[in-house]
């Protein structure tokens, strides 16, 4: 993969004993988990958490639609979208780092059914319940709930425990964002809605679409 929004390997080789090895770019700044307190103080907090957003959208959009040289398998997923997998570097470049649980959405041998892979508070319904094989739309749902979490430094979903976390978002109704932060609109609560559906067939078609809607119910003051 080789984008300007995604950290870039190199080579991959083997150690002495045989292990093998990644060769990757040196990436000097902080996760978006470390920058986040700063951004939400920020005057123009709305605008960099949408910069912050739409790196990771054409990320993620990139990964989706890449094919695979060798085998011919496309539908990468990342699987594990989430603050401190997102980075900021010091020239303000967002890259999408950590594909340890990245998979093809048609290749079943990278995966089981029924497996639980990222961070409970940002797992789509669908990888909850376990019962289908994830497609693009989980990563999409993670890139809204990080969105959710950028303005107000909570998930919508998340509760005191693991468990309690994956019950309310197979269950739980959302907490409009505009309850939780004073200058969001409710125009943003509803792209959120829709980003974060149940139903993964009602979510956007991609991740530019999505940030776009965000970005288009949230015009720069």
């Amino acid at each position: 993969l080789f984008h300007p929004n995604i950290v870039t390997t190199y080579e991959l080789i083997d150690d002495v004993d045989g292990n093998p090895v990644l060769i990757m770019e040196l990436l000097q700044g902080a996760s978006v988990e470390r920058v986040a307190p700063w951004l939400r103080r920020a005057p123009d907090r709305s605008w960099l958490a949408s910069e912050v957003l739409v790196g990771a959208a054409r990320a993620l959009d990139y990964v989706h639609a890449a094919t695979d040289h060798d085998t011919g398998l496309a539908g990468l997923v990342h699987r594990d979208v989430s603050p401190d997998n997102l980075f900021v570097t010091r020239d303000g470049m967002v890259k999408l780092i950590d594909f340890g649980l990245a998979k093809h959405a048609d290749d079943a041998r990278l995966t089981r059914v029924g497996l639980l892979k990222g961070k409970a508070a940002f797992l789509a319904p669908e990888q909850v319940a376990g019962n289908v094989i994830v497609d693009r739309r989980v990563d999409q749902y993670a890139l809204a709930t990080v969105a959710y979490w950028l303005f107000s430094g909570v998930c919508p979903f998340e509760r005191d425990n693991v468990a309690a976390t994956l019950e309310a978002i197979q269950r739980a109704s959302i907490t409009p964002l505009s309850s939780r932060v004073p200058d969001v609109s409710v125009a943003v609560d509803e792209v959120l809605a829709r980003a974060l559906h149940r139903e993964r067939e009602l979510r956007f078609p991609s991740c530019q679409a999505f940030v776009d809607a965000l970005r288009a119910a949230s015009p720069p003051s």
